[in-house]
Formats: C-alpha cells, sequence, structure tokens
C-alpha cells in the first residue's frame, strides 16, 4: 500500500472482509466436519452393539425353548423294549400297561417331572397364581357389591317415582271428587282427605279422622277415593270424564287403575 492510498477507501475495506471470511470459513470447514464424523461412527457403533444384544439374547431364548421341548418330548416317550432297564423289568415279570410291583391297582405311569423354564424358586409360580386368584376373587366380590348396589339405587329410584305418581294421583283425585260433590250440592267431603287439604288455619278435624288419616298410606286413599268415584258419580279418574251409568263405565273404562289405563 502506498503512501497515498487512504485507509478509509472503498479498497482497503473489502480487502479486510474478504480477509476475515476466507479464515472463518477456513476454521469452521476444518472443525465441523471431524465433529459431525465422529457422532456418526459413534452411532453406529451403539446400534450394532444393540443389534448383537438383541440377537443373542433371542438366540438364548430360542436355545432354552428348544431345551425344554426336547426334554418334555424324551419324558412324554415310552422306553423301548430295546432299552436294557426295560429288558430288565421284562426279566423281572413286568409287562407293558400294567402296574409295577405286587398291588394291582399301583401306579402305571410314571410320575412326570414338571419342567422348570424360568429361574424363579420352588412354590413361586404357586404364590403368584394365588395371588391372582385372590386378586381376581377380589374384582369379583366387588363388581357384585357394585351389581348390589346399583340394583338397589335402581329400586329406590323406581320406589321414589312410583311414590311421586301416586302423589300426583291422590292429588287429581281429591280434586276430582271435590268438584263432583260440589257438583252434587255438597258443602262439606265426607271425609276430610277426598278434598284437598286445606291450609292448618282453617282445618278443623276431628282426632279420630286424624287418626284414620295416619294409618292409611296414599295408595290406599287413592283406591278409597276412585272407588268412591266410581260407584257414586260413574267417574274415573285416569279417564278424566263421568260416564253415564255404570254400564258404560264398565264397557269403557279398562279399570281403576293407572297400570289399566297406560
Amino acid at each position: 500500500m502506498s503512501d497515498d492510498e487512504d485507509y478509509d477507501s472503498e479498497d482497503i475495506l473489502k480487502q479486510c472482509l474478504a480477509a476475515a471470511s476466507s479464515s472463518s470459513s477456513t476454521n469452521i470447514r476444518g472443525d465441523a466436519p471431524q465433529s459431525e464424523k465422529r457422532k456418526r461412527e459413534l452411532w453406529k457403533r451403539q446400534q450394532l452393539a444393540k443389534e448383537e444384544q438383541d440377537k443373542a439374547k433371542k438366540a438364548k431364548k430360542e436355545k432354552a425353548r428348544e431345551a425344554v421341548t426336547t426334554l418334555e418330548k424324551g419324558l412324554s416317550t415310552a422306553i423301548e423294549p430295546t432299552n436294557k432297564g426295560f429288558q430288565l423289568l421284562a426279566k423281572m415279570g413286568y409287562e407293558p400297561g400294567k402296574a409295577l410291583g405286587i398291588q394291582p391297582n399301583a401306579r402305571t405311569e410314571p410320575i412326570k417331572p414338571i419342567v422348570k423354564a424360568n429361574r424363579f424358586g420352588l412354590g413361586k409360580p404357586e404364590e403368584e397364581n394365588k395371588k391372582h386368584e385372590k386378586l381376581i376373587s377380589e374384582m369379583q366380590e366387588r363388581a357384585s357389591k357394585r351389581e348390589e348396589m346399583l340394583v338397589d339405587f335402581r329400586s329406590q329410584k323406581s320406589q321414589l317415582l312410583a311414590e311421586k305418581i301416586i302423589s300426583r294421583d291422590l292429588s287429581n283425585a281429591q280434586k276430582a271428587c271435590r268438584t263432583q260433590d260440589v257438583e252434587a250440592g255438597m258443602v262439606e267431603p265426607r271425609i276430610p282427605w277426598f278434598w284437598p287439604l286445606k291450609p292448618p288455619d282453617e282445618t278443623d278435624v276431628q282426632d279420630e279422622e286424624e287418626s284414620e288419616e295416619e294409618t292409611l298410606s296414599d295408595g290406599e286413599k287413592l283406591m278409597e277415593i276412585t272407588e268412591y268415584l266410581r260407584t257414586l258419580y260413574n267417574y274415573c279418574v285416569w279417564c278424566g270424564i263421568r260416564f253415564e251409568g255404570p254400564s258404560e263405565l264398565d264397557g269403557e273404562c279398562p279399570g281403576n287403575s293407572r297400570e289399566a289405563h297406560d
């Protein structure tokens, strides 16, 4: 650079930027590929090691399964007549299919051993089975209790619904009874609860009538009122009409109950 060139000139600035960019790119190209390469190689080694472990586990399980199958097959196969032990037994009077020894009801087949295919201790599977059976029993017991509770809940709900229906029918029957009695010129009901109850400040009922009312349920009161209306006025609470006579009531009305009108 000559003395005449200015440090703030455009050519000097371009040269500085080019040098800085070349140095930074050299560092990146030199460092990054090596680290990525090491990571890829490490990942490949890990994958290979994992595949080898999986293959070894699979081969071990297969070998153990084949050993158990071979052992079970050998135990389930009867001794051939060419076997030395079979020949010795035959010389002592043994015949195939018969029991060993002098007792005729003795065992005809040898005791079959139980092949263990796991590393559990003796009695461990039985203990696990007992725990499993206990758990199943507890679950079944809880399910049975839930079913009983559900049945009780449904019966209570149905009972409450039936009581509400009876109470509503009783109220309608009392209103109908009051209407029919008033049309017939009556001022007071034959029985106090035949009409809708008056407010507490207007009631004037005798003690005997109160005790009689307390002994009757809403269903019994309903039957008393409906029989009264049908007998005296040929009126059906559920039909909601007054018939001309008993013959028309018996012929047109299904019966003296809500179930008969459903």
